[in-house]
């Protein structure tokens, strides 16, 4: 997950995929509908708002790690507190699933909550 918020805030949409299954399903903490698979991811992006005036993400970091491993299944939870450009800060709860492959961890499902917005730092 530390290599997916890496990849998010260099602006590396490839280095994010990388990590992801094609068919993952995303819940996005912005939008309600679950993206269904990498095409989904890419068009939910394009919604975002591109106002140059609205906060850009200064950082994120993930804390209280709750992940449980099951043979080649891991069950991730955790706390994001997101730091934005206007003094705000956002905390979210993130919770994905990880099935190993090959070798390969990959994400197939990712669920973001948003506890609160527009927190004072």
């Amino acid at each position: 997950m530390r290599a997916i918020y890496h990849g998010f805030l260099a602006g590396d949409a490839d280095a994010v995929e990388a990590l992801l299954d094609r068919a993952v399903t995303i819940r996005d903490s912005a939008e309600f509908p679950l993206a269904l698979g990498i095409e989904k991811l890419r068009e939910l992006r394009t919604r975002r708002p591109r106002d140059h005036g609205a906060p850009t993400v200064l950082s994120i970091d993930a804390t209280d790690p709750v992940i449980d491993v099951w043979d080649d299944t891991a069950l991730v939870r955790h706390i994001l507190n997101v730091e934005l450009s206007d003094g705000t800060r956002q905390i979210v709860g993130n919770t994905s699933v990880w099935p190993r492959v090959d070798g390969v961890w990959l994400a197939v499902h990712n669920h973001e909550d948003v506890a609160s917005r527009g927190a004072q730092p």
